[in-house]
Formats: structure tokens, sequence, C-alpha cells
């Protein structure tokens, strides 16, 4: 539930390429540790972008959920929805990402793409995490 909120709140401020939002009094810069939840289907592999991406903020990566978490956990879920461009290729149209705190479930932050691709037709994935990376104040140019 808090989940769909929080894509929600991201998605209903516009239309935006790149939208990302750190919920009010979340400390993001805390977490040490991201566990990705994969999708069975992957198909654009999404999956590995993301795991680079968390890699750049600093944080240790691991796959699934944690068995005993910790204060310094973090779950990564994230969803697509693919599209046909007009050369009628297959791509990931949409991409939304949420940061949850691994001990009690709350939505940390939220970050996605939803039109367009970024600087020089970076991917989606990047997109979304070059704008999270603004929002916690970090140099998003890297």
């Amino acid at each position: 539930m808090r989940r769909a909120i929080a894509l929600t709140v991201l998605w209903a401020s516009g239309c935006a390429a790149s939208q990302a939002q750190v919920m009010q009094g979340a400390d993001f810069k805390r977490y040490k540790t991201a566990y990705v939840e994969a999708l069975e289907n992957d198909e654009y592999n999404l999956y590995g972008e993301i795991v680079a991406e968390l890699m750049r903020l600093g944080l240790e990566v691991a796959g699934g959920a944690p068995t005993k978490p910790v204060s310094t956990d973090l779950l990564v879920k994230y969803t697509f929805r693919g599209g046909w461009n007009a050369g009628q290729l297959r791509y990931p149209k949409e991409f939304q990402v949420v940061f949850m705190d691994a001990l009690s479930n709350r939505v940390v932050a939220a970050a996605g793409n939803s039109a367009g691709t970024g600087p020089s037709g970076e991917s989606r994935v990047k997109s979304a995490f070059r704008e999270l990376r603004r929002q916690l104040g970090y140099d998003a140019e890297y």
C-alpha cells in the first residue's frame, strides 16, 4: 500500500521524463546495504542497471531480502512497462523504483522515468537515478 501511494505521489506531479522523491524525514544516506528484488520477467535487464546505479551510490548490493534485517538495510523493488517504438521494437516505456526501509517497510524514496530519455539518450534507469542523486544532494554527473 505504501509503495502504491509513493508511486502515485511521484507520478501525479506531472509527466516529466525523470522524477524522484525522497520522503520527508527520510535519511537515505544512512543505508549501507540494498537488497534488490529481481523481477522474474526482466526482459531489458533492468536489474543489472539498478545494481550498477546502487553501487555508484556507495551501497553494497545483494539480491532478495535480508534474513535478519538491520537498520542500515534497504529494500529495492522496481517495475516497468514495455512499449513499442516507431520501428516496432520493444523498449521499456516506463520504469519505477521504490526504496523501503528493511525493518519497517516504509517507503524512503522513489524514482522513475515515464517519457523520453535522459541526456544523450541514456537509459531510463540511469536517468531516474540521476534525478534521485540530485534529490539526495549528490553530484548528478558521474
